[in-house]
């Protein structure tokens, strides 16, 4: 119990690192560890298994982080730029920064209540799922796009928005942290560049938790158990359907967005033991080192997100707030320094990870991230990125 304990402790070290540098991603150690399992076999599986779900429990937390306060997305936290910065930029970053580490942690203790009745009803529920996929998809794609005030230019940004994310994700390489880096990021610190809002020195929060925040919590920890349940679906499709599940305000949107990818932790080990399907490169790390894995392990791997989520929680608060309270002292031409430093950053690790085709799909992708707000559209049609080549598959065209 003692070596898993350090492990998990390692294991929310390494979350820590990767939540808070953009660009990488807990896959990537996953798959490093994965490569030095063959090593540590002096070492319980169960351990190694604690340390690569404790890594990626920590990362779902602190990865809003950057997000918010920097404007630099990854893929589960696209969406959480436009309302975090909004917010920065009132003086309100400390309550953005509370209120997805009360999204996520909420979220978490959600999904732990429900695992047990989540492992008897996933079995008879995945095979219905599976077979409508299409149908789900294009419901909640109509229902987003008739709900903007302006559909017909909410349909070309998502359509240009899918077309693009189809030849992008066609291409080898990965190339999707340059495309949410520039729809949702570069784009937004240069329209907040142009309009000069810097934020202002940042309001300590003391907030109450509202009915409507339970609510979305909820919400948050339902997208989570989609993502986990739907194939073909990711955390940012996720993300998409809490978006249009009704038009909520901007902290309300905070919490369920920050739940779901922490939810999605905990689900796929209940899809990987009730069904037999692993739904993330942390769950396939897992079964790869221990093969063997049953019931009884996968509780202890929930103790271990407990464990993690509680230290996550107060790392992102105090992480947060430190960097927000900085953020807020700085005057107005520092912190346009600071932008263009970040934006300079961005470009540099997209050249270095993905080369100048990488840079071509950045500048594509702000480019087409200036125009939602310019149109009045929400930014989340933007995510047609992903949906357009999910339906397209589930489609065989």
């Amino acid at each position: 119990m003692l070596e898993t304990l350090l492990f998990a402790g390692l294991g929310c070290i390494l979350g820590t690192f990767t939540g808070l540098v953009p660009g990488i991603h807990t896959n990537t150690l996953a798959i490093i560890i994965v490569g030095l399992a063959p090593n540590l076999t002096k070492f319980n599986s169960i351990s190694i298994a604690a340390l690569l779900m404790s890594m990626g429990v920590v990362h779902t937390f602190l990865d809003f982080i950057p997000s918010i306060l920097l404007g630099v997305p990854e893929g589960e936290s696209a969406l959480s730029v436009l309302p975090g910065h909004s917010l920065l930029i009132e003086g309100r970053g400390i309550e953005a920064i509370r209120l997805t580490a009360f999204g996520s942690f909420s979220a978490l203790l959600i999904t732990l209540i429900l695992f047990l009745p989540a492992l008897k009803i996933m079995e008879a529920v995945y095979p219905l799922v599976q077979g409508n996929i299409l149908w789900i998809l294009m419901a909640v794609v109509i229902l987003s796009v008739l709900s903007e005030k302006r559909i017909v230019l909410a349909t070309i940004i998502f359509l240009v928005s899918g077309f693009f994310g189809y030849f992008t994700l066609e291409a080898s390489g990965s190339l999707i942290f340059p495309a949410l880096s520039g729809m949702f990021g570069i784009s937004t610190m240069l329209i907040s560049l142009k309009s000069q809002a810097f934020p202002p020195e940042q309001e300590f929060w003391k907030g109450r938790i509202k009915k409507e925040d339970v609510f979305s919590s909820f919400l948050g920890a339902f997208a989570g158990i989609l993502v986990s349940i739907l194939p073909g679906i990711g955390a940012a499709q996720a993300t998409y359907i809490v978006q249009n599940v009704r038009n909520t305000e901007r902290e309300d949107f905070l919490i369920s967005v920050s739940g779901v990818n922490t939810a999605n932790i905990i689900f796929t080990l209940a899809v990987m033991h009730t069904v037999g399907k692993m739904r993330s490169g942390l769950v396939i790390a897992i079964k790869d080192i221990f093969p063997g894995i049953g019931l009884g392990d996968i509780f202890v791997l929930l103790g271990v997100i407990l464990f993690s989520g509680i230290i996550a929680y107060f790392l992102q608060v105090k992480i947060g707030e430190f960097v927000a309270r900085r953020l807020g002292k700085i005057s107005g031409e520092s912190y346009r320094k600071l932008t263009l430093t970040v934006i300079l950053f961005v470009v540099i690790l997209v050249l270095m990870m993905t080369g100048f085709r990488g840079f071509v799909v950045l500048i594509i992708g702000t480019v087409i991230g200036f125009f939602p707000p310019k149109l009045g559209v929400r930014r989340a049609q933007c995510m047609g990125f992903f949906l357009i080549p999910v339906l397209l598959f589930y489609s065989k065209l």
